[in-house]
């Protein structure tokens, strides 16, 4: 059943293509009106660093909320959901489908928005780009799994496009804190410490976020 609902997401993914080019768009746009507002000459390079890593980290959390607002519009019309609990399937293979083809698409976002506003700024992200991109994969699986969630939980209101925000935003705040810390700690050259607290609180918000989907999920569906 996970092939099925993989090769599923690949097929909307082929479909959503008009989405993904937005999003982008709206990164690009959201990095040159950081890149204009932000740049102000002879600050330091910590002030720099900081306010790159927090440009950045709105811009994808921007970006990615647009993208996971509408991730399960197709499954609603289609009353997808309804066919699983009729046919008494397992919850877990369309979320866990969704997630990791999501996660693959944001973290392409991520590289996105990064490189285009290290271009902007300007700002080199080169010297330690290996840990800026492990930042990022751990930092969209953490993000996806419960945007994912919440996004098929306000899907059936009204005001989804408000809800979903409402709901996502307030549970975000200190991962996006732990997230700039870590940022701007990469910025400055540092590896990813295994022991580092920030790092911990990352890695225990991705693995919270996948127990908390997969535990939810299934009564959302019923719903």
């Amino acid at each position: 059943m996970f092939s099925a609902c993989f090769q599923k997401e690949l097929r909307l993914l082929h479909r959503s293509w008009r989405t993904i080019g937005t999003v982008l768009i709206f990164a690009l746009l959201l990095a040159v009106t950081a890149s204009v507002t932000l740049r102000v000459p002879g600050l330091s390079t910590l002030t720099q660093r900081s306010i790159f890593c927090g440009a950045y980290l709105l811009i994808f959390l921007f970006s990615g909320t647009i993208f996971l607002s509408a991730s399960w519009d197709q499954e609603r019309r289609e009353r997808a959901f309804l066919g699983s609990v009729l046919a008494g399937g397992d919850a877990w293979p369309p979320l866990a489908a969704k997630v990791i083809v999501q996660t693959g698409v944001l973290f392409f976002v991520g590289l996105f928005a990064g490189f285009s506003l290290s271009l902007l700024f300007p700002f080199p992200i080169t010297r330690n780009l290996p840990t800026l991109v492990a930042l990022l994969g751990i930092a969209a699986l953490g993000y996806v799994a419960l945007g994912s969630v919440l996004s098929a939980l306000s899907s059936a209101a009204r005001d989804r496009d408000i809800v979903f925000p409402i709901l996502f935003f307030p549970l975000l705040l200190p991962f996006i804190w732990a997230l700039g810390t870590l940022g701007v700690a990469a910025l400055d050259g540092a590896r990813l410490n295994v022991a580092d607290p920030h790092f911990v609180f990352v890695v225990a918000f991705d693995v919270i976020s996948i127990a908390l989907a997969s535990i939810v999920f299934p009564y959302v569906i019923e719903e």
